[in-house]
């Protein structure tokens, strides 16, 4: 936190109250803040370690207990309850406020805006002024990382607040669109009853390079399947303005899924090839993608498609910047929605995997980005079927990362795994396979070796799964800090 100047206090009868509290209490100053990291965490429960909290908890990153087990609670699902489901969370920089976007995403009854706003003890941040909200799911928001309090939000939605919102759009800190964000006519899915939809978005910081993927065949009219770029031509330290134009993806179609014996082209089918996730190498320059596609096209000199310019590919691969195919896989992803991946150092990468190289597997498998080698001493287990002797065999597809992320701090040696889509248990506790063994949904494994750490425990929950979690990283807010904003009016958020 950069230091700010206090400005003269008015000996009011609030300030003469608090710094009597302090005088005579000191302690309070020693109550649990997040100065050590923790995890903030949603899902379909109503219930975690047996006490309330609706759809989102916040708990230590060291053993999953809830991390606010002090009087105040520093983050309290009492202030209100969710409804819905929460699929995106991110933070401002000092992590004081919280935007929460999901599908029918609503608050203490109010109607559903699929994106809230709050602050760093659980209470709704009412200077996030949403309006009627999005008219349809959030599936991803981002922190722009060149502008403080500025987010980008992606999903499958045409309308935020009333004006047009076509599938992705920047929001400022006070929920207002950025307007200097202008993308035209945004995300299509043309020829398809269904709408487009913005997953995943990514960044490449020092280039200017924003990459965005989902489900849609077009963007600003220009047909790039799946996934898009952009420059943020506008560096404002020299230019002083912020635009936003195609980037040189100009010979890239996207991802598709087609037969292999396709001799026409057709622009998508459905949600079958949607892209992912995507992450961006800011040391090599290189664009990791993973999804439900096994093709790769590219446009020929006339700006068509030809079936001679497509790649067969698995579905995981790396692009250079300018959207060439950089290298393929061979690797098959279990086919649901959401498969993640995680670039491990020094040159690996983790992800679910159904076979690998022809190789069946059911669980996470980590291999070298550059030769393909699968990484010795992390732990696999092949594929297999748990019901041999049924008449109708149902093959174990093996563990559906539906997020991974490293741990910070001490934890920097594991690995954060949210899994499968879940299951009720008869006493209600969600639950998530991994190894073929039953596990809670969010687990924490070694990095080099796989193996789950028995020191973290999440749960029990009394629900249904884990939808989406992030870590969130040792800074020095406080409850002093706290005080200093909400009683005294300064502003400690983003410059």
């Amino acid at each position: 936190m950069s230091f700010i100047p206090f400005p003269p206090l008015k000996l009011t009868l609030a300030t003469l109250l608090l710094l009597l509290i302090f005088m005579i209490y000191p302690a309070v100053k020693l109550l649990p803040t997040n100065t050590s990291d923790s995890l903030l965490v949603s899902g379909q429960f109503s219930q975690y370690a047996n006490k309330e909290n609706f759809r989102l908890v916040r708990i230590a990153q060291d053993d999953g207990s809830s991390f606010y087990n002090s009087i105040p609670a520093l983050f309290d699902s009492g202030y209100g309850v969710f409804q819905g489901s929460i699929y995106a969370i991110e933070s401002n920089s000092h992590e004081t406020r919280f935007l929460l976007g999901g599908s029918n995403l609503g608050f203490n009854g109010a109607a559903a805006t699929n994106i809230i706003a709050i602050d760093s003890i659980g209470k709704p941040d009412l200077s996030f002024a949403s309006g009627s909200g999005f008219n349809g799911v959030v599936d991803t928001i981002k922190k722009d990382p060149w502008a403080a309090e500025k987010y980008y939000v992606g999903g499958e939605f045409t309308t935020y607040n009333g004006h047009p919102a076509p599938g992705i759009i920047r929001l400022n800190a006070d929920g207002s669109i950025d307007n200097s964000f202008s993308i035209g006519k945004g995300v299509e899915l043309l020829g398809e009853n269904n709408p487009a939809r913005v997953v995943t978005i990514a960044f490449h910081k020092s280039e200017g390079l924003i990459c965005f993927g989902g489900t849609f065949s077009h963007f600003n009219g220009e047909q790039h399947n799946n996934i898009a770029c952009m420059y943020e031509i506008g560096v404002e330290r020299i230019f002083g303005s912020r635009t936003v134009t195609i980037d040189p993806f100009q010979t890239s179609l996207g991802f598709f899924q087609m037969p292999p014996s396709a001799n026409q082209f057709t622009p998508v089918s459905a949600y079958s090839d949607e892209v992912d996730q995507i992450e961006i190498d800011e040391i090599n320059n290189k664009i990791y993608i993973s999804g439900q596609f096994n093709t790769y096209a590219t446009k020929d000199a006339s700006g068509q498609f030809v079936p001679g310019n497509s790649i067969q590919i698995g579905n995981f691969c790396r692009l250079s910047l300018n959207g060439t195919l950089n290298k393929s896989y061979p690797y098959e992803g279990i086919l649901a929605k959401r498969m993640s991946f995680v670039l491990d150092e020094p040159n690996a990468v983790i992800i679910g995997a159904k076979t690998y190289d022809g190789i069946p597997y059911a669980s996470l498998i980590k291999f070298d980005r550059d030769t393909q080698a699968l990484i010795p001493g992390f732990a696999i287990m092949v594929n297999q079927n748990p019901n041999p002797g049924s008449p109708n065999p149902n093959p174990y597809k093996g563990v559906h990362s539906k997020q991974i992320l490293h741990g910070t701090g001490e934890w920097i040696d594991y690995i954060y795994l949210l899994q499968g889509e879940g299951q009720l248990s008869p006493n209600g506790d969600g639950y998530a396979l991994y190894n073929l063994e039953k596990h809670a949904p969010l687990i924490r494994i070694h990095r080099e070796t796989g193996k789950i750490d028995p020191s973290f425990m999440f749960g029990p929950i009394n629900g249904k799964e884990a939808t989406r979690f992030m870590v969130l990283k040792e800074n020095d807010y406080g409850l002093f800090d706290y005080i200093l904003e909400n009683f005294f009016g300064l502003n400690l958020a983003d410059e």
